[in-house]
This record gives structure tokens, sequence and C-alpha cells, in this order.
């Protein structure tokens, strides 16, 4: 009986060392987060002013051979035209995700527009270049 009340709190401590060495690896420190919000948050003052050639430029090489500035004018001339005049950024997350081996690091910002709300979700690379944007 007295081995069981000795091995449990080992075993849990063990557990609970491992969930803590594996959240501490993502995290993003404080001075990071703050750069890619402000990042993310000109990326899309950029996109509804519609400065997509200074979109393209904050691009990595795959995004950018992926969407020139006619396409990205494409995609996201409806999006802005359907939510209206920008208000106000509402709050901001940065998480890091590996994907296919590579680490990411997710901004996802939420925004109050004229004729409701958006999340943008803006993907930066190991360079903190854009990878990826997703619009909810």
């Amino acid at each position: 009986m007295k081995k069981r009340y000795l091995t449990i709190p080992a075993a849990l401590s063990v557990v609970l060392g491992v969930c803590v060495f594996c959240k501490s690896r993502d995290r993003v420190p404080a001075d990071e987060k703050i750069d890619l919000v402000m990042r993310a948050k000109n990326f899309v003052r950029r996109l509804n002013r519609r400065e997509y050639e200074n979109c393209c430029e904050m691009f990595g090489e795959t995004m950018a051979e992926s969407n020139p500035v006619e396409k990205l004018r494409e995609t996201f001339d409806p999006i802005v035209d359907s939510l209206g005049d920008f208000l106000c950024f509402r709050n901001a997350s940065v998480s890091k995700k590996n994907y296919d081996g590579s680490i990411y690091t997710l901004c996802t910002l939420r925004c109050s527009y004229d004729k409701g709300g958006a999340v943008f979700t803006i993907l930066f690379n190991e360079e903190n270049k854009i990878d990826g944007v997703y619009v909810r």
C-alpha cells in the first residue's frame, strides 16, 4: 500500500514536467510577439487601404510567387468591399505551430468594420515573412 502512495505522485510529477517542457517550447517571447503583431497590423492596414504592392513586399518567397499583385487585388477587393470601412483592431494573439517540419508563427487579429467583423490569421515563417493569410 505504501508503494502506491509514492509511485503515483512520482508519475504525476514526471507527466507534469513533460507538459510544462512542451508548452515552454511553443511560447513566443514577448518582444517577438509585439513585433509580429505590429507587422500583422501593418499588413491588414495596407490591405484595407488597397496597397497591394506594399503587401507583396511583406511576403516570403513562396507566397510572393503564388500571389502576385493582380491576384492579391482580385482576391481582396471583394473582401474589403464587403467589410466596409475599417474601425479598429479588437484583439490579437500569437502562437507557434509546426507544419511539415517547419515552425511557423500564427498571428490572429480580430477586427471591426462598418458591416461586421473579420478575423485575419497571418502565418509568419522563420524569417518573419508572411507565408499565408486567411480571413474569416
